[in-house]
C-alpha cells in the first residue's frame, strides 16, 4: 500500500526487473484493502488503485490448518499468511513495510522455521526506495513521496524537509534504517 500511495508501485516492479506475472498475492488481499484499519490510513482512491493493481496478479493461499495460525500474534493476521505461503515457495521473496512484521519473524521462537526458510528472501520497504532511486534518480522518487511521505515514519524522516529533501540525507535515512533491520533480523533482508 504504501508504494501505491507514493505512486512508485510500477517503478518498484521496473528496477527490481520483475516479471508481473511472478506477483503473487493472497487470496484474501482485495478484502483486507477494504478493511476498516487500512481506510483508516489510506485514502479510498488509494485503496482502488491497490485494488486494480492487483486484480490480475496470481493469488497464493496459505496452508490454512498450517498450527502457526494459532498463535495469537497481535495486528499480524495477513503478514503472517504471506510468511507462510512465501516460506512454502523457495521461488517467492517476501517484500514488506511492516517492521512489526519483521521484529514478529525474528523474535518469536514458533516462526523460526520460517525464519531459515525465508533468510535472504525478505525485501523491505526502505531497499524498494532505495533501489527506485538508483534506477530512477533521488528527483524523480522524492517528487513522488513528499506529498505521500505521511504514510510511513521512515519516509517522514528521510524526506522530512519536503521539497529540501537532499540525497545524501535521505539515503543515509533509508540505509540506517536497512542497517537497523539487518541487527535486529539477521540474515533475513535480500542483499538484492
Amino acid at each position: 500500500m504504501k508504494l501505491v500511495t507514493c505512486d512508485l508501485f510500477d517503478e518498484a516492479i521496473v528496477a527490481f526487473e520483475i516479471d508481473r506475472s511472478n506477483i503473487h498475492v493472497l487470496e484474501t488481499a482485495r478484502f483486507s484493502f477494504r478493511s476498516g484499519k487500512t481506510k483508516k490510513n489510506y485514502s479510498e482512491a488509494v485503496i482502488e488503485k491497490a485494488i486494480a493493481i492487483i486484480k490480475d496478479f496470481h493469488t497464493v493461499e496459505a496452508q490454512a490448518d498450517n498450527p502457526l495460525f494459532e498463535l495469537k500474534i497481535p495486528d499480524m493476521d495477513d503478514e503472517l499468511k504471506l510468511i507462510v505461503a512465501a516460506s512454502a515457495e523457495p521461488s517467492f521473496y517476501f517484500a514488506t513495510g511492516d517492521k512489526r512484521c519483521l521484529r514478529a519473524l525474528t523474535g518469536i521462537n514458533e516462526l523460526a522455521t520460517m525464519r531459515e526458510e525465508l533468510s535472504g528472501r525478505v525485501i523491505c520497504l526502505e531497499q524498494i526506495i532505495t533501489k527506485i532511486i538508483q534506477v530512477y534518480g533521488f528527483e524523480f522518487v522524492k517528487q513522488k513521496i513528499v506529498p505521500a511521505r505521511s504514510c510511513d515514519k521512515v519516509l517522514q524522516a528521510a524526506f522530512g524537509s519536503g521539497e529540501k529533501s537532499e540525497e545524501h540525507n535521505a539515503l543515509g535515512a533509508l540505509n540506517a534504517y536497512i542497517n537497523e533491520i539487518e541487527q535486529k533480523c539477521p540474515s533475513l533482508l535480500s542483499k538484492a
